[in-house]
């Protein structure tokens, strides 16, 4: 959760965040299943042209105004390292991504208006996991 929540704020997530939620910081992260399933998986392309370790993530951001009917972002992105790049072994630290395409230099995240009211009370439930 502590890698998401760092991670939220910059690459493609916190691009569409800025448009979405101008001048707000991710306040609430929700760990999901991608299509492979829950935890760190591996995400292979081509021949093993490329291949990356990979988690999604749901990233909360609230409206800067505070007021509840508000509304912010639910951005769902992914954390993640290059392993393999043009066929060769890579070591890449971990970042911000999107969802690839058989295109590599597309990525992109899904992004859903949420009320402050409505992360309030993801928050409140998930208080229990934190």
């Amino acid at each position: 959760i502590e890698m998401a929540m760092e991670f939220a704020n910059k690459g493609v997530c916190g691009r569409k965040a800025a448009e979405m939620a101008p001048k707000s910081k991710c306040c609430h992260i929700i760990l999901s299943e991608g299509d492979q399933g829950a935890g760190i998986k591996t995400a292979r392309y081509g021949s093993g042209e490329r291949e990356y370790d990979f988690f999604c993530a749901w990233a909360l951001f609230k409206s800067a105004d505070g007021k509840p009917d508000s509304l912010g972002a639910q951005i769902k992105f992914v954390v993640k390292k290059k392993t393999i790049v043009n066929y060769r072994p890579v070591d890449e630290d971990w970042y911000s991504g999107g969802f690839e395409t058989a295109n590599a230099s597309i990525e992109s995240v899904t992004a859903l208006t949420i009320t402050n009211a409505e992360i309030d009370a993801a928050i409140k439930r998930d208080a229990q996991y934190y």
